[in-house]
């Protein structure tokens, strides 16, 4: 596992190479307890091991990751009125389904886009891209055209993701005060959680178009 810059992962899953270990200790599937305490005598108290399994030996879990979720928290006095609410509800579960999200990432720091990004040919609508959104942040992001032109077939089919759940629920215990929005999906790419809350608050509030 491994999260964004400035972004915090309740847990993390992660594969070591082989320990040595009792047979009598071996379970394939099963938690260890020798190896769990063992880690946590290691580590710092400010780091804890909550369950050790043993797997086999060619286990690449980022090949067996089918979803991924977030949860994204804000001040709730940010979703304003009941109704502004209900709207800001409404307008995430339009990201449910699959969708090119091109729109949602930094195309050119998306390590999943890098291979397109490097193309030769693909250069010039990179160039366009950048020279669009400069313009429209210098502008203040006045309303109008939202889109810099056609986007490459191959960057829609390289952004295409399957959402399956986008939902405003309650926040956790010892999270009071916050609104948790929950994405669950097959993959995100870079910044593409925080743009996708961001501009369905903005359009819920009226500032952005939808």
């Amino acid at each position: 596992s491994r999260t964004d810059a400035g972004v915090h992962a309740r847990s993390f899953q992660l594969a070591v190479p082989p320990l040595r270990l009792a047979a009598e200790q071996w379970s394939p599937g099963e938690p260890c307890a020798a190896i769990l305490e063992a880690l946590n005598e290691e580590l710092p108290p400010s780091i804890r091991v909550f369950k050790a399994i043993c797997a086999p030996f060619s286990l690449e879990l980022p090949r067996l990751a089918a979803l991924r979720e977030y949860r994204y928290y804000l001040p709730v006095e940010m979703l304003g009125s009941p109704e502004r609410r209900a709207r800001f509800e409404e307008l995430l579960k339009r990201y449910v389904g699959s969708h090119p999200f091109v729109n949602f990432t930094d195309v050119a720091r998306a390590g999943q886009l890098r291979s397109f990004c490097r193309k030769p040919s693909n250069r010039p609508w990179m160039r366009r891209l950048y020279t669009w959104r400069r313009g429209r942040r210098d502008a203040g992001f006045p309303s109008g055209d939202q889109t810099c032109g056609p986007v490459p077939r191959e960057l829609r089919e390289m952004t295409q993701r399957q959402v399956s759940s986008a939902e405003l629920c309650p926040a956790p215990a010892g999270f009071e005060g916050l609104a948790c929005v929950r994405l669950v999906g097959s993959g995100f790419f870079y910044n593409m959680v925080r743009l996708m809350v961001g501009a369905a608050w903005a359009a819920a509030r009226g500032v952005l178009s939808e």
